[in-house]
C-alpha cells in the first residue's frame, strides 16, 4: 500500500470474513506488509495529512488464497 503525497500516513481497517470498518486517521498505522493467512479478508486503506481532506477509502479484497506447498529437503 503506498501513498504519491510526501508526508502522508496509511491507515487501515482489516476484516476477514465479511467488509471492514470505515477507515480514519486514528485506524491502524500501515508501517509494513500485512499478513494475510486466510480466504476472503478485506482491507480499506485511507491517506492522512494533516491539513488535507483525508482521502477516500481503498478497498482491497482477497478471496482464493492458496499457499505454495512447502518443499522439504534432505540436509
Amino acid at each position: 500500500i503506498t501513498t504519491t503525497t510526501p508526508g502522508a500516513s496509511i491507515h487501515y481497517t482489516i476484516n476477514q470474513g465479511g467488509p471492514p470498518a470505515t477507515p480514519n486517521c486514528s485506524s491502524t498505522l500501515y508501517t509494513s506488509p500485512i499478513i494475510i493467512d486466510e480466504d476472503n479478508t478485506q482491507i480499506s486503506a485511507i491517506g492522512c495529512l494533516a491539513g488535507w481532506n483525508d482521502s477516500a477509502a481503498s478497498p482491497i479484497s482477497i478471496y482464493n488464497l492458496t499457499a505454495a506447498t512447502p518443499v522439504l529437503t534432505p540436509g
